[in-house]
């Protein structure tokens, strides 16, 4: 029986029994044409002919020694029948009677979740899996790769098999059918172990065949997807870009291969050319998966000529569409959405009633906010127009009053559609009161700062001030910002071109200011900050020396928030980098590990690699957090007259003995070298004074009395210290 077709034979008006009897007593068996009947026999409220029939043919392909067709039937009909609950009891019966005929198998029914609460549906996949193991046959599983089964035993429920990265391993019954995936001889993995040079051959000369292949063996995918399971077993990573090349041009011509327009989207194989019969429209008539009825709409939309459809195939498209709006209406915005937007490319005898009020709902600023978000930039571009088309003059109220505090992906179409309804004065209006009132969103300064020619067309206010705005803007923590419009606006100071706009429209000392804020900015890591003044120095060459100057003439000012110096700052960087890619990957390897042996609740490796994993993610988390957070220094410029970050303090106590502390940042600490950090109480309290104070300081035996013998700048050993990485 085959997974990937649709049942097409036409579902019987009436039961003739004797018929299906007779069909069942022909050798070989007409499995397709007798599932297809019962599937007719469900599809038109007949469910309790469906389950004899069902059950009668279960019997016969048990009898035949076909279980594993007997199991697909029976997983089949938890897709026919409308209520699956009561089914649960029948259906475990059924299943143990199947495998039950094998004596061997007859365990397997115990190992596959019956008894955990599990779904029908992967109780009977576990089990499916569990009845195809036997020497020789081919499989696959996450954690170990490809593998060929090497011995069965039902006694212990264990199976051993031969994997690519790990032979003669043992697996539970429950493990391995939870977790294997039984490769068919014309599965990629299968074909490849069979027979390595046929498959050199057809990676050669038949790329687009291969790729094909890759499609039935694990089902739609996009394009990155199938560069995983590709490269760099298959093809390698020098060779991909031609091979998919030449792929993709045998793809466009193939008609069974949908191929998206988007690298990130599906690519899906037909089975066989698409009929849009009575067959298809009953197989709607019963889809209750919203989504599911969008795609077959839009299917439907593409490829037939609507005007031709009949009264009841319109009836059926309008029920549906009619379904979809009352499940999604209030839950689902996106899906509504769309749904509206099909409607209205229907004839209007397929068009649901009321759509108009429904319309309405998207007026709402907070259900408009929540469609955009669901709908993909395709639907999005439509949808904004389709709004525009139903009332232009609310649509642009309402993209006024939200630009403010759109994300990005949404606000790029947003001021798209603004300038095509000639709303630019009035948008920009709102974007001066934005910078005016200093409530700009991050996301509104990148689109701002990838269209500059704005800034004077709606009189925004001088290139300075604007590009101070943005830098200011990408210092800022804005909790309602996206990571793309930061990232975004961060690229375009990073970027030659616009670096050369701004500039360039600044007089030369409003350049030296800017180049001087940027250099003293926050918003920059260290290495992109230096990539930044070193573009913009590479424009304008006068910037260095006045930078060079600038830094040495304010020498008081200190570095903007929390610092470290670059030594412990890389230190962090290769704890944070040893944990990601190293510690955690190990980790992860370890639960598959542990998983294979089965029985999760008594499990004790399996557990204890569970608690390690949080414990790591926990860390790797901080770190982050930690690193993005304080920034790395090498303390030139900071000033020396009183005590404070980057200074050397020499104190005095009462008995006559001196005591040096080098003061840096908050992660640097070095008995030997006296360093101690800006975040210690020793730090704190001597923050400020200078030679000549007296005070009282924190020692092992309280509080003490001491004088400031003198504050110095850092000697060189310190200073090397404190930018040699370890």
């Amino acid at each position: 029986m085959n997974d990937s077709t649709t049942p097409t034979a036409p579902p019987p008006t009436s039961w003739n029994e004797e018929a299906f009897l007779d069909a069942l007593g022909q050798s070989p068996l007409p499995t397709e044409e007798l599932s297809n009947t019962i599937h007719g026999l469900y599809a038109h409220g007949q469910p309790e002919q469906g389950n004899s029939a069902s059950e009668l043919l279960q019997d016969a392909l048990a009898d035949a020694d076909l279980l594993a067709d007997a199991l697909h039937l029976l997983e089949k009909r938890l897709d026919w029948m409308e209520d699956s609950t009561s089914f649960r009891a029948t259906c475990r019966k059924q299943a143990e009677a199947i495998v039950g005929r094998d004596r061997e198998r007859r365990k397997y029914a115990d190992h596959v979740g019956f008894d955990d609460g599990l779904g029908l549906k992967q109780c009977l996949h576990r089990l499916q899996v569990l009845n195809r193991l036997a020497p020789e046959v081919m499989c696959y599983d996450k954690t170990w790769g490809f593998g060929v089964v090497q011995r069965v035993d039902p006694f212990y429920a264990k199976v051993a098999i031969d994997f690519s990265k790990k032979r003669g391993h043992e697996m539970t019954f429950a493990y391995a059918g939870e977790t294997l995936q039984i490769l068919d001889d014309e599965h990629l993995l299968a074909r490849q172990h069979r027979d390595p040079e046929a498959m050199a051959a057809l990676l050669r000369d038949e790329p687009a065949e291969v790729v094909k292949i890759c499609l039935r063996s694990y089902g739609p995918m996009s394009i990155l997807i199938v560069q995983e399971h590709l490269v760099p077993d298959f093809v390698p990573e020098a060779r991909w870009k031609t091979f998919w090349d030449q792929a993709r041009k045998a793809l466009k011509q193939d008609s069974l291969v949908e191929l998206p327009a988007k690298r990130s989207e599906q690519i899906w194989l037909r089975a066989g050319e698409k009929q849009y019969d009575e067959y298809w429209f009953a197989a709607l008539a019963k889809e209750r998966s919203l989504q599911e009825i969008l795609v077959l709409l839009r299917e439907l939309i593409e490829e037939v000529d609507l005007t031709m459809l009949e009264a009841e195939p319109l009836a059926i498209l309008k029920d549906r569409l009619a379904f979809t709006m009352l499940g999604a209406r209030g839950v689902e915005p996106g899906t509504l959405a769309n749904a509206i937007m099909l409607a209205r490319q229907l004839p209007e005898a397929a068009q649901p009633d009321s759509i108009s009020d429904k319309v309405e709902d998207f007026f709402s600023p907070k259900v408009f906010v929540a469609c955009a978000d669901e709908l993909s930039a395709r639907d999005l571009k439509t949808f904004l127009e389709f709004l525009r088309t139903h009332d232009d003059l609310r649509s642009g109220e309402m993209f006024l009053a939200l630009i403010t505090t759109l994300p990005l992906s949404v606000l790029n179409d947003v001021m798209d559609a603004l300038h095509q309804m000639n709303r630019g004065p009035d948008t920009g209006a709102v974007v001066k009161k934005s910078l005016d009132d200093q409530f700009v969103s991050i996301d509104l300064m990148a689109w701002l700062a990838k269209h500059m020619d704005r800034v004077p067309e709606w009189s925004l206010g001088t290139l300075p001030l604007v590009a101070n705005v943005m830098l200011k803007s990408l210092e800022m923590d804005h909790p309602n910002s996206t990571a793309r419009g930061k990232n975004q606006l961060r690229g375009q100071f990073e970027s030659s071109e616009w670096q050369q706009l701004v500039l360039s429209g600044m007089t030369d000392k409003q350049r030296r200011e800017f180049v001087h804020r940027v250099k003293e900015s926050s918003a920059f890591e260290t290495m992109d900050q230096r990539s930044v003044l070193g573009k913009m120095i590479k424009l304008f060459p006068e910037l260095e020396s006045e930078l060079a100057s600038r830094i040495k003439k304010d020498s008081s000012a200190r570095a903007r928030g929390p610092v470290t110096s670059l030594r412990s700052y890389d230190q962090r960087q290769k704890q944070l980098e040893h944990l990601s890619k190293v510690e955690i990957p190990q980790n992860s390897k370890e639960i598959g590990i542990a998983r294979s042996y089965g029985d999760l609740k008594e499990n004790h490796e399996f557990k204890a690699a569970k608690e390690m994993q949080a414990i790591l993610l926990r860390r790797e988390a901080e770190l982050q957090e930690m690193l993005n957070r304080v920034q790395p220094t090498d303390f030139a410029g900071f000033p020396t007259e009183a005590a404070g970050i980057g200074t050397g303090v020499e104190i005095r106590y009462e008995d006559g003995r001196c005591e040096m502390f080098h003061i840096l940042g908050e992660w640097d600490r070095d008995e030997a070298l006296g360093i101690i950090s800006s975040e210690t109480q020793m730090a704190k309290t001597l923050e400020g004074h200078g030679a000549g104070d007296q005070l009282t300081v924190p020692s092992e035996n309280g509080e003490v009395a001491c004088e400031v013998v003198q504050v110095t700048g850092l000697p060189e050993a310190v200073q090397t210290w404190a930018t040699t990485e370890v």
